[in-house]
C-alpha cells in the first residue's frame, strides 16, 4: 500500500482525492448491497477505507517529500510540504460513516437517511 501511495504522486492525488473515493465506495456499496448495507457494513468499510489510505498517504507523503528534495533542496519547501500533507491525513483519518455519505440521503441505503450533510 505504500509503494501504491507513491504511486499516486505521479497522478496528482491528493487526501481530499481519497474522501471522494470512500464516498464513491460507499454509495456503491449502498446501491449494490441495497437493504444490506447497514450501519454496521458502513463502519466496518470506513474503517477499512481508513485504514488503507492513511497507509496509502504514508507513501504520498514520502514521495512528495523526496520530489521537495530532490528538486529544490530548499528546506523551507520540504517543512511546508511535510505541513501540507499531515493535516491532510489528519483531515482522513477524521472521517466517519456519515462523511462518506453522498450529500443525497435518498440515494443511499438506510445508513445515510434522515441524516443533514
Amino acid at each position: 500500500l505504500m509503494q501504491l501511495g507513491r504511486r499516486h504522486l505521479s497522478y496528482g492525488v491528493g487526501a481530499p482525492h481519497f474522501q471522494t473515493l470512500g464516498r464513491a465506495f460507499n454509495l456503491t456499496l449502498a446501491e449494490i448491497l441495497g437493504d444490506d448495507f447497514s450501519q454496521e457494513v458502513a463502519a466496518a468499510w470506513t474503517m477499512a477505507f481508513n485504514f488503507m489510505s492513511s497507509i496509502m498517504l504514508e507513501g504520498l507523503q514520502c514521495a512528495m517529500l523526496e520530489r521537495a528534495v530532490s528538486t529544490s533542496g530548499d528546506r523551507v519547501s520540504l517543512s511546508n510540504a511535510s505541513t501540507r500533507l499531515a493535516s491532510d491525513a489528519d483531515d482522513l483519518s477524521t472521517l466517519s460513516a456519515a462523511d462518506l455519505c453522498d450529500s443525497e440521503p435518498s440515494s443511499n441505503a438506510s445508513v445515510c437517511e434522515g441524516r443533514d450533510v
